[in-house]
């Protein structure tokens, strides 16, 4: 099975499941990183290919087709080379993911779909679905001026498309979409959902103290009532003298546990595509 981590809480059960899938028939060996930023309000996307790692800003107003489509977007670029960025090869094999993964958990991502989604980046977009035989991509083939901003009207299709795709979204993918505290909850806004997420929120707050004689002294000023209980998490400061034994039974320790030249080899392509912009995708 394909080593992928996902920091992100909570990322969907079915983009787990779908990655997998995806990167396990393609033999993807590498240790990869999904980030899957729920309720961001700015959509948008971009993999980073040296770095193993995909970004996906999925906004909570789109539905199950539609971010499928973006996943499965990323996951091609995740696969092939860099240098396939948005070429003929990319977009075949992107399609190629869509008719085999695009159905599934209730929802249906067509062919179709996913080119009115994707016909906005460049004519080869275009070209290969009209290839495949997507009916509004030979139509849009006539229409599309290498060079020239994309007819007014697919912009207006598209919005449409989201409208569709987010009411076609089942019950069991929306429930995945927030927490159960949010579930069944209308959609107000991502600023909504953070500020109820406040009252779920534990405040800590750090204060100096002394402890002597079996009580904790406040060093700082404490404001809180009178007879208000409090959980306590001591950090010990410390110690400003060294331990020459201590350090001399830390020698040698990391003998064998890693690859000296491979820890330079990415330290110097993060320096590189940690340089650049993400690339638009």
């Amino acid at each position: 099975m394909a080593d992928i981590f996902f920091p992100m809480l909570p990322t969907p059960e079915w983009v787990q499941a779908l990655s997998h899938r995806v990167l396990d028939d393609a033999e993807y060996t590498h240790p990869c990183r999904i980030e899957w930023r729920w309720g961001d309000p700015r959509p948008k996307s971009w993999t980073e290919p040296l770095r193993r790692r995909i970004v996906i800003r999925a906004a909570e107003d789109r539905g199950h087709a539609a971010l499928a489509s973006t996943l499965l977007h990323e996951l091609a670029h995740l696969v092939l080379p860099p240098k396939e960025h948005h070429s003929r090869r990319f977009w075949r094999h992107f399609y190629g993911l869509v008719e085999r993964y695009g159905a599934g958990g209730g929802c249906a991502l067509t062919l179709d779909d996913a080119y009115l989604l994707s016909r906005h980046y460049k004519v080869t977009a275009i070209k290969v679905a009209a290839e495949l035989g997507v009916g509004a991509a030979r139509s849009n083939l006539a229409l599309r001026v290498p060079g020239e901003p994309q007819p007014r009207g697919w912009f207006d299709e598209s919005l449409a498309l989201e409208r569709r795709l987010h009411e076609q979204t089942c019950d069991a993918c929306a429930g995945e979409a927030l927490p159960a505290v949010f579930r069944g909850a209308p959609r107000r806004g991502y600023e909504k959902i953070v500020r109820q997420s406040e009252e779920l929120i534990m405040v800590l707050k750090g204060v100096r103290a002394r402890y002597s004689n079996g009580v904790f002294e406040p060093l700082d000023e404490v404001d809180l009532a009178e007879d208000q209980e409090v959980l306590l998490t001591v950090d010990e400061k410390p110690s400003s003298k060294r331990d020459p034994e201590a350090m001399r039974a830390g020698a040698g320790g990391w003998v064998g546990q890693h690859d000296p030249e491979e820890l330079k080899r990415m330290l110097y392509e993060a320096r590189i595509t940690g340089s650049r912009e993400p690339p638009a995708t």
